[in-house]
């Protein structure tokens, strides 16, 4: 698979804007508005791609819910 069918399955399981993709992954908010029409990348540029999805981890959500009772005793202890 490309690298461009890979960022596309990405943003599409993780619900991420392309725009926040490309400052997240290279600094470039427009890198996959670029890829779309046709960029070409450095081997280098898909390497660091690869690396961002294969590392990213979501931010946990925030919620107004009140932590568990053994998450309020953790943080105590």
């Amino acid at each position: 698979m490309g690298v461009l069918t890979d960022i596309e399955a990405f943003l599409e399981t993780h619900g991420m804007a392309p725009t926040r993709f490309g400052v997240d992954a290279l600094g470039d908010r427009h890198f996959v508005k670029q890829l779309r029409a046709g960029r070409r990348t450095w081997p280098e540029t898909e390497a660091k791609v690869r690396r961002f999805m294969a590392t990213y981890r979501p931010e946990r959500e925030a919620t107004t819910d009140f932590p568990a009772a053994s998450e309020r005793q953790a943080r105590v202890a």
